[in-house]
């Protein structure tokens, strides 16, 4: 069996490991016994605090909490805000009177 390395202290992306904490119970087959995958306790510079596996750590997969998966929406002041918000595109022009349309 290959040694435990030790992550504490160490960065990954905008992680720090802070602790070791209780391996994960993982059945990888029903008649082999259960193994035991390592996690750590790590920070994210947002100040998050969240536990992860060891193996996602080393591989890259993880490289923050979550917090910069996507980019920082900020909302603009409520008396900046337009009438009619769109996305991509211009507003739509209004449409003209029908000129058979028969009113009640």
């Amino acid at each position: 069996m290959a040694p435990r390395i030790n992550l504490v202290g160490q960065r990954f992306g905008y992680l720090t490991v802070t602790k070791q904490v209780e391996p994960q119970l993982y059945q990888w087959r029903k008649r082999r016994a259960p193994l035991r995958v390592p996690q750590y306790e790590v920070k994210c510079d947002c100040g998050t605090v969240k536990i992860t596996k060891a193996k996602l750590l080393r591989n890259g997969s993880v490289k923050s909490c979550g917090c910069r998966r996507y980019p920082v929406r900020t909302c603009p002041a409520p008396g900046d805000r337009p009438e009619r918000r769109t996305v991509g595109r211009e507003a739509a022009p209004a449409l003209p009177a029908a000129a058979g349309r028969l009113d009640p």
